[in-house]
């Protein structure tokens, strides 16, 4: 009875179903099925797209291959794979392709797996693949991206496909961006707790030489030599800056249109808000602050937000930056 082979291109789709091909074959309701009714039992897993060699597997020959493909039944997508149904790509069903096409090793990686990570915006124009060894195969609207190959460290499942691990994402992002730019998606994968700093710095060490390491290590290096103060002791240092700089006092934690806001000077209606990973460095926290901050303006309110590292790094910027709020509104 034939059973899925090492190397087939079902073991590429993020450990989907890797007994797939197994249950089909060793199944007796699923054997008496008609081969339309099987294609339509793997491609729901699939996202509607299938490979020629799972095609093979159903027993569906090259002349009926042919035969599904000139009748619209079946619709290239790349070399060997193909979608279902209608020319409309379902959403992720270019990963899968790619995926399929590129061989069971492969997996999603740099701009990709940052859009499936939600460290960027949008999915990239190609979908990008990370393949061990060397590829030669040319596919159109796919980026193929080799390694050496990836350990289970460095791999992940995220929506049921086979995808970078957050920490080799960073890694593998920062070889075609600056140092500021990894800075920065550094610190949001740590601030959504996509990764720890311990799993960047294992990645790291497992990554050896590859290009990227020292933009994520100096980006690493930076967050873990930065001022690691709490959120209150932040709001206690500012209130320093601001008694040492004689500007007008604020109140601390008081009450402002139901809110309870860090810092107010009410005769100036200005709120300053200390910012901190640990309470406003999630999707949800970000969408609350700005809800919060509109509600605020609307009832004529500005609202400044400071970081602790701000504070601590830049002193004099930011007291120039609230001497300058208090002296517009008084004017």
């Amino acid at each position: 009875m034939p059973q899925l082979k090492d190397r087939d291109p079902l073991l590429a789709l993020a450990r989907l179903d890797p007994a797939l091909m197994h249950v089909i074959h060793a199944s007796a309701p699923v054997r008496s099925l008609s081969p339309d009714q099987r294609i339509a039992w793997v491609v729901a897993r699939q996202r509607d797209v299938i490979s020629g060699d799972q095609l093979r597997q159903l027993g569906i020959g090259r002349g009926a291959i042919a035969h599904r493909r000139a009748t619209g039944r079946l619709f290239r997508l790349h070399e060997g794979v193909f979608l279902v149904g209608g020319p409309a790509l379902a959403p992720l069903a270019a990963e899968v392709a790619a995926l399929l096409a590129c061989g069971a090793a492969s997996v999603l990686g740099d701009a990709t797996a940052a859009w499936m990570w939600e460290l960027r915006p949008a999915p990239p124009p190609a979908v990008h693949v990370v393949l061990p060894g060397v590829h030669r195969r040319r596919l159109s609207g796919v980026v193929v991206h080799t390694t050496s190959p990836l350990g289970g460290a460095d791999i992940r499942i995220r929506s049921g496909l086979a995808v970078t691990a957050p920490a080799r994402t960073l890694i593998d992002i920062a070889a075609s961006s600056d140092q500021r730019a990894a800075d920065r998606t550094v610190e949001a994968a740590l601030a959504r707790q996509l990764v720890s700093t311990t799993e960047i710095d294992a990645a790291l060490r497992r990554a050896g030489s590859r290009r990227g390491v020292g933009r994520v290590r100096r980006a690493l290096d930076q967050i873990a030599g930065g001022p690691a103060i709490t959120r209150s002791e932040a709001e206690r240092r500012l209130i320093a800056l601001v008694r040492r700089a004689r500007v007008p006092s604020p109140e601390a934690n008081s009450r402002v249109c139901g809110f309870e806001v860090d810092l107010a000077w009410p005769a100036q209606r200005l709120i300053v808000e200390v910012d901190g990973y640990e309470f406003h460095g999630t999707r949800s926290a970000f969408e609350r602050d700005r809800r919060r901050d509109a509600d605020l303006l609307a009832q004529g309110w500005r609202v400044i937000r400071l970081t602790s590292r701000r504070i601590v790094d830049e002193p004099e910027a930011v007291i120039s930056l609230l001497a300058g709020a208090l002296a517009q509104r008084t004017s």
